[in-house]
Parts: C-alpha cells; structure tokens; sequence
C-alpha cells in the first residue's frame, strides 16, 4: 500500500492492522501528489467525469454512482479487464449491454419468425412506422 504521511497513516494502530494483515506499507514523499501516479490519475478522471454530467449539490450522488459504475465496469488498457471484473471475478453488465448484441445471437434475420399464432386468431398490432397508427 502507497499513502503520503498523513497522520492516520503512519499512526500506531494502522502500523499494526498492516502488520497483523501482511501489507506492505510505503509512504511517499508530503506534498507531492506525482508520487502516487495512479491515484492522481483517478483523481483527475473522476472531476472530468462530474464536470462532464453538470452535476451539483442536489444530483452529486446520483451522478458519482454512475460514474463509479461506468469506471469500473469500463475494460483497462493495460489487462484488458475491467476493475469490477478484477474484483468480482464477473463482468457487470450495464444498460449498454442491453443494446449490444450478444455473441450467440449477433445477427438479427428477418426470416425468422419472433411470434407465431394459428390462422385466424385475434391480435392486436400497432403500426409505428406511420404518422396514423
């Protein structure tokens, strides 16, 4: 684990939560965000993201959790996996999962018949390619 030299990180109980843990705990150098790159990157990312989707005071929940949703279930650069499948060892599935194709049905034929019904029988239809529908 990389933190700066905050108080609460260098502090006698969090020292021994790390050692009963196993983590390895370095500190960086006060007041020089660079150090802890990654971090900072994320930092940057997210006030991008919220400036992006305008949010204020009243939305900024709404807005940070669809941004943290969309973040972590974005794939990464670098292992071609997304964090939450990292985590989670699965792929969140999203809203834009919805209109993406599948691998097992990526081809929609018009030859195929969605719904069948006996010759004769009563349905109800409904014409949206129209202005009279």
């Amino acid at each position: 684990m990389v933190t700066d030299n905050g108080r609460t990180f260098i502090s006698h109980e969090f020292q021994h939560f790390l050692r009963i843990n196993g983590i390895k705990h370095k500190v960086t150098a006060p007041y020089h965000p660079a150090t802890n790159g990654q971090a900072e990157r994320f930092v940057q990312v997210l006030k991008q993201s919220l400036k992006r989707a305008n949010c204020d005071i009243s939305n900024v929940q709404l807005v940070l959790s669809q941004v943290l949703l969309q973040y972590r279930s974005m794939v990464h650069a670098f292992t071609n996996k997304s964090p939450a499948e990292l985590f989670l060892g699965r792929k969140l599935y999203t809203r834009l999962d919805l209109v993406l194709p599948t691998k097992e049905n990526n081809v929609f034929s018009h030859s195929q018949q969605c719904n069948s019904f006996p010759e004769g029988a009563r349905i109800a239809s409904r014409n949206y390619s129209s202005e009279r529908k």
